[in-house]
């Protein structure tokens, strides 16, 4: 029988596909989240476990913590700081042309 989900469980990326892509990140304590972007794409940011301060432009600061999610417009750049060991899911949906 062929399965018509598929399963992941691996740090990085997990899936990808046309529209959309999903990855697992995990940070100790004090890493850091360089600026970055995702043109192109919506982005849902999802703490799973620990304690994030994300950092939007560099205009906006939110602390994110177990069981929060953040969605913003991958146009614009994130960058952060790792406050407690954490895991993140991370789901990129292109955006329509």
């Amino acid at each position: 029988m062929n399965s018509q989900a598929k399963i992941g469980n691996t740090d990085g990326l997990v899936f990808e596909e046309k529209k959309f892509l999903v990855a697992r990140k995990t940070w100790k304590k004090g890493d850091t989240i360089p600026k970055h972007n995702h043109e192109g794409m919506d982005v849902i940011f999802s703490v799973i476990k620990g304690k994030v301060s994300a950092h939007i432009n560099e205009a906006e600061t939110h602390e994110l913590t177990s069981g929060m999610l953040m969605y913003f417009d991958g146009k614009n750049y994130i960058s952060g700081e790792i406050l407690e060991d954490t895991m993140v899911h991370i789901v990129q949906i292109k955006q329509a042309q």
